[in-house]
């Protein structure tokens, strides 16, 4: 079993590519396009690993030292140093694709853009993906206008098929530039995140979950994670939301690494059966 291993040094930028080396497949370090995903496995076959059923999920979020991720109200707030911020972009760069809940787009109106001192070219952008079975994303969010000015992929958002929406919502969408892609409801009347994973035309071979509180708790709960990466801030928040919400969760991880980044403590690991599955 590998043990874990804490250090209170920074890696600088050249090192960052061989820190992820340690924690990662080989494969998901090769040239590869989420639209290639399907013809990917000769990739994996050369590397003498067997092709994945599904993509390498990565969950990683920043929560204060009482596990909160946002404030009062999903208020949100800024954990991240600069040191552990750059982390973050460099694993949206490595994955093909990166997800979050229409909860975090409404509230951060984030970008999910991996933001580098050499700026990545669009084809190696991660692809955004939202679930959203309402479709309540605004179409005017910078997921949709970054694709528009042509620096990030063209976003999917993953709608229920069970909605009632007109289908001039859609259509709405669609005409701002955005894809919208229909999922079936599993019995927790959540979007099937097994019929979510099984897209590898659309997600590649690695996915990057960012949040929200529901996105994260669904993933832990279904064991469709790989990787977590939760990166811890010297901060007290108090009254907010709680990154995991109460529910069916994975009881142990096995550490993989902890180090320091700047003023954040990152925390690596796998859930127990992920890593008794690489032979940790």
């Amino acid at each position: 079993m590998t043990t874990s291993t804490t250090t209170t040094t920074t890696p600088q930028v050249h090192d960052l590519t061989s820190l992820l080396r340690t924690w990662y497949p080989a494969e998901l370090f090769s040239p590869a396009t989420p639209a290639s995903a399907s013809t990917s496995t000769s990739t994996a076959a050369s590397g003498g690993s067997p092709p994945r059923p599904r993509p390498f999920v990565t969950l990683t979020y920043a929560q204060s030292i009482d596990a909160k991720i946002a404030g009062p109200g999903g208020t949100q707030i800024r954990l991240s140093g600069a040191e552990s911020m750059y982390l973050t972009h460099a694993l949206r760069a490595l994955h093909d694709s990166i997800l979050v809940g229409v909860g975090t787009v409404v509230s951060d109106d984030p970008q999910l853009s991996a933001r580098l001192p050499i700026p990545l070219p669009i084809e190696q952008q991660p692809r955004p993906l939202i679930l959203d079975p309402n479709l309540k994303s605004p179409t005017t969010c910078k997921l949709i206008r970054n694709h528009r000015k042509g620096t990030m992929p063209r976003p999917t958002f993953f709608c229920s098929e069970e909605s009632t929406l007109p289908n001039d919502r859609r259509q709405e969408f669609e005409a701002a530039g955005a894809r919208v892609e229909v999922l079936p409801l599993q019995a927790t009347s959540r979007l099937s995140l097994t019929a979510l994973l099984a897209r590898q035309d659309l997600l590649g071979r690695s996915l990057m979950i960012e949040g929200g509180a529901s996105v994260i708790t669904a993933f832990l709960e279904a064991g469709l994670v790989d990787l977590l990466i939760i990166t811890v801030a010297p901060t007290i928040v108090g009254e907010g939301i709680c990154a995991v919400r109460q529910g069916n969760l994975p009881p142990d991880l096995e550490p993989v690494e902890t180090r320091v980044f700047g003023k954040d403590t990152v925390i690596v690991a796998r859930p127990k059966k992920q890593a008794e599955l690489n032979g940790q």
